[in-house]
């Protein structure tokens, strides 16, 4: 972490050997990437690591602002792409997966009797946290998940919305695709979170993935 925050220019014979530091570190070095969107990364996954719960679904969408979309502005930038609609895209991005991520852990969260949800929301719809950690699927519960994909899903339709995004950056943007199929396919199962399917791949994600592959490259 702190030879990441020291910048790019660094000899590799004076650091750990750590395989994925080093590829992170020639990555940084080769394609010239910025500085701050890493820090930004590490910084909030270390504030993450108390495991306190969200105050609010902003907070929560704050976190996957800073945690997974960074990942998508540094890919982008791997592969040359420096458009500033390709970074609002990424933003909503960004921020529908931060809050699936959410929605997907709370099954393991809640067997390790950690609860992440937001508070505010919590409290809104009456749920406790010892609800989450027994496993309640009462309709309270599910209006709670409701509330969160539907946050998902509404940054998943503004980035659909975005037009004249450069074809470069379209291999980048498949993280739609999972995203949007585990809200279609949590809304199937009346956003239990404890649905004995919840976490189940659909049979025809790769299907998915390879034919928007292929209307990206045909269009």
């Amino acid at each position: 972490v702190h030879a990441l925050r020291l910048g790019s220019h660094i000899d590799l014979k004076h650091w750990p050997q750590s395989l994925l530091y080093l590829f992170i570190l020639q990555a940084v070095q080769k394609h010239g990437l910025p500085q701050r969107w890493l820090t930004t990364l590490i910084e909030s996954r270390e504030g993450a690591m108390a495991d306190k719960p969200f105050l609010n679904l902003n907070e929560a969408e704050k976190y996957g602002e800073q945690t997974c979309t960074p990942i998508l502005y540094l890919t982008l930038q791997t592969i040359g792409v420096t458009d500033v609609k390709a970074d609002h895209a990424a933003s909503h991005l960004g921020r529908a997966q931060g809050l699936v991520t959410l929605l997907r852990g709370i099954p393991f969260n809640a067997h390790h009797r950690r609860v992440l949800l937001p508070v505010e929301l919590c409290v809104h719809h009456g749920v406790s946290q010892e609800q989450i950690v027994r496993r309640d699927n009462s309709q309270p519960v599910k209006d709670l998940i409701y509330d969160i994909a539907s946050q998902a899903h509404i940054h998943i339709d503004k980035f659909k919305q975005m037009k004249d995004l450069p074809k470069t950056a379209r291999p980048v943007f498949l993280h739609e695709v999972p995203i949007e199929q585990f809200l279609s396919h949590i809304q199937h199962l009346d956003f239990d979170p404890f649905h004995p399917k919840f976490l189940q791949r659909s049979p025809s994600f790769v299907f998915r993935l390879q034919w928007h592959w292929f209307k990206q490259r045909l269009f």
